[in-house]
């Protein structure tokens, strides 16, 4: 029998009585695998999951996939080595191109590494986008970022 005010529905007695009997902030790991097996331990439980992703990413590529990826992978790789005279990296960008890359910028998403917002740049003047083209191109042709 719930013993409150004359003003409370039966609703509100019915949650007042479950919050009494349940702990609403009780945490679980609990999985259950494909074979209906209940795991509560945190490894077991981090093996099946880690068993579920392994299942569900396995992708079959054919052979024209596969070439595609190997030359993918070795232009990263060129890209990545300093040693190599990529004339991609001794091009400046433009004023035009970043005005271009500031205007599609999407000010809605959160800050990256740097905690700068996306809503900052679109603020800057002309002589704060021209040393944001500074530091760009100095990035881009040391392969460093400022600190």
């Amino acid at each position: 029998m719930c013993l409150v005010a004359i003003r409370d529905t039966g609703f509100q007695c019915l949650l007042l009585f479950m919050s009494k009997a349940t702990n609403f902030n009780e945490e679980t790991n609990a999985t259950i695998s494909d074979n209906g097996h209940i795991s509560v331990d945190a490894r077991k439980v981090a093996e099946a999951l880690s068993q579920h992703y392994a299942n569900e990413s396995r992708l079959a590529f054919n052979s024209s996939d596969k070439h595609l990826a190997t030359v993918t992978r070795d232009q990263i790789k060129s890209f990545r080595d300093p040693q190599v005279d990529n004339p991609l990296f001794n091009v400046n960008f433009t004023f035009p191109e970043l005005t271009y890359a500031l205007q599609n910028l999407d000010t809605n998403k959160s800050p990256g590494l740097d905690s700068i917002p996306g809503h900052f740049f679109s603020h800057l003047g002309i002589l704060g986008r021209k040393r944001l083209l500074y530091l760009c191109n100095m990035s881009w042709k040391t392969g460093k970022l400022p600190r």
